[in-house]
Parts: C-alpha cells; sequence; structure tokens
C-alpha cells in the first residue's frame, strides 16, 4: 500500500511539474539576447495563400535546429468567421468539459485554421479527460472563466462594419466589456512594438499570437519542440521578435509545451501529436 501510494504520488508530483497552467517568470530588467541564427532565419520567409485573407508559412531552421510555423489573418476579410471550443453548452455545472484535439476541432468545424489557446486545469482523477479553463474566456459574449489579474489576454470586439478586430491586454483585467470573443493566455511578449524581458529563458514548444498595430491583422506563431532533435522551440522573447519581424505590434503568449498545436488546411502542423487541448481557436468561412 506504501509503494502504491508513493507511484501516485509522484506521478501527481510529474503532472504538476508539466502542467500547462505553470506560472512562468515574470519581467527582468536585461534583455536577453535573440539567436543571430533566428534572426538570420527569419529574415527571407515564403507565404502559402490558404483563402481569402488568410497565408501560412513554415520556415526550418537547421542550424539551431528549429521548425516555426506562421499564419497570417486579415480580420476584416470577408465570410471569415471565429470558431471556439468549448462554448456554454459543453460545461457541466461546475465548469469543466471533455478535452478536445485541434485537429479533431477542425474537421468538425470545417476550419481552416486552429490552434490551441489557454491554459487550463485538469480536475479530479489527474488521468482524467475533463479540463476546466485558468483565466478568463468568452465566447459569444458570454463568459465562460473568470479573469485572472497577473495573465494577459487577446479580446475580439466588433466594429459598426460587423467586422471583428484584435486587442492584445496585458491584464485580464481590463477585457472591452463589448467583446464577443476573448482568450486568456499567459504574458504579453510585446508591447507597442518593444520585445519584453523575462527571467523565464527555458526552449520550448511555444503557442503565440500577434496583433498589428491597426488591430486588423492576427498573427499566429506555432514553433515546435517535442522532438528536439528536429526543432528545439523557442523563448518567450524569441517568440515576440519573430512576430515582431511579421508585423505584429503588440503579442500574447498562449499555452505552449506539449500543449501546443496548429491545424492548417484540415492537417496537424507538427510531426507529432499534441496533448489535447482545453480552449481551441479556429476561422473558417461561411
Amino acid at each position: 500500500m506504501k509503494r502504491f501510494s508513493s507511484a501516485v504520488n509522484l506521478l501527481f508530483l510529474i503532472l504538476l511539474l508539466l502542467s500547462c497552467s505553470s506560472i512562468p517568470d515574470k519581467d527582468k530588467e536585461e534583455l536577453l539576447p535573440i539567436r543571430p541564427e533566428i534572426k538570420l532565419c527569419t529574415s527571407s520567409l515564403e507565404w502559402n495563400f490558404l483563402g481569402d485573407g488568410i497565408q501560412y508559412c513554415k520556415q526550418e531552421c537547421p542550424k539551431i535546429p528549429l521548425v516555426f510555423h506562421l499564419v497570417k489573418i486579415n480580420l476584416a476579410t470577408p465570410n471569415l468567421e471565429l470558431v471556439c471550443y468549448p462554448l456554454s453548452a459543453d460545461l457541466s455545472a461546475e465548469g469543466s468539459f471533455p478535452s478536445k484535439s485541434p485537429l479533431e476541432f477542425a474537421r468538425q468545424n470545417n476550419a481552416i485554421v486552429a490552434i490551441n489557446a489557454s491554459p487550463f486545469d485538469i480536475p479530479g482523477f489527474i488521468f482524467a479527460q475533463k479540463r476546466r479553463l485558468v483565466g478568463i474566456y468568452i465566447a459569444n459574449g458570454i463568459e465562460l472563466s473568470s479573469a485572472v489579474a497577473k495573465y494577459g489576454a487577446i479580446a475580439f470586439v466588433p466594429t459598426e462594419s460587423s467586422i471583428l478586430k484584435a486587442k492584445i491586454l496585458k491584464t485580464q483585467e481590463n477585457i472591452p466589456q463589448h467583446s464577443v470573443y476573448a482568450f486568456g493566455g499567459f504574458f504579453q511578449i510585446l508591447l507597442d512594438g518593444q520585445v519584453l524581458s523575462f527571467n523565464n529563458t527555458i526552449i520550448d514548444s511555444r503557442m503565440a499570437v500577434g496583433v498589428s498595430e491597426d488591430d486588423e491583422t492576427l498573427l499566429v506563431l506555432f514553433a515546435e519542440g517535442e522532438k528536439q532533435l528536429k526543432s528545439e522551440g523557442l523563448t518567450f522573447q524569441e517568440s515576440a521578435y519573430i512576430l515582431k519581424e511579421v508585423g505584429a505590434w503588440n503579442a500574447l503568449l498562449l499555452d505552449g509545451g506539449a500543449s501546443a498545436a496548429m491545424v492548417v488546411d484540415g492537417i496537424n502542423v507538427a510531426p507529432y501529436q499534441s496533448r489535447k487541448a482545453a480552449n481551441i481557436l479556429g476561422f473558417k468561412f461561411h
């Protein structure tokens, strides 16, 4: 019985250390250098058109090694619709819901792009498939998870012409009241065109979103990091640098590590299967 208890405790500790809702370190004064190979690799990108207003790019940097993916979305594109998971009908009375892969979500919703978004907890048994979000989440104008002040968010707000604009917020307490959608993340990593600094220097799989200065272009970055012989991943600041280079003015770090996943045109772009997600953000044409 004692051995069983010790094994359970060990498994719980491992899960806690790997949890996507762990707290990254906060700002530090000195900006760490961006690896020069990343600067060189980002200088020439080839974009592929997926449809009106949506472009995709895969970049390989073998000297690091690093593989990252970018999606650029013009939010003013006609017939473009934001889709997400979960919706209010998916939640239990306790606020938990089944996990789902972005690939499964994309196929169910005919989404041309789908990514994981907010961090989460696993309520109850540690191997359960249920999830509960950590931080703000608004879907179809309904708040389904409350704000965590120390974390940032991305909010989507309608304009007079019914076009969505995206806004990166340093704290989730500042979500605009008329937001139709809002997704909590971790920290803002790019502020008014300036890369922010952090104590966290870990290189890992990353998922981050950026927004252009006019709030009309959404930029999504996914850096592979689960097969490190092929791709090591990025630091927080390197993620911010890449997004800035492709036109972001503000950017936010989303849930990364084993949760980071991107589906483009029905295909999981990573050469491995990511952890099932709690919160998924996607776009489709209607």
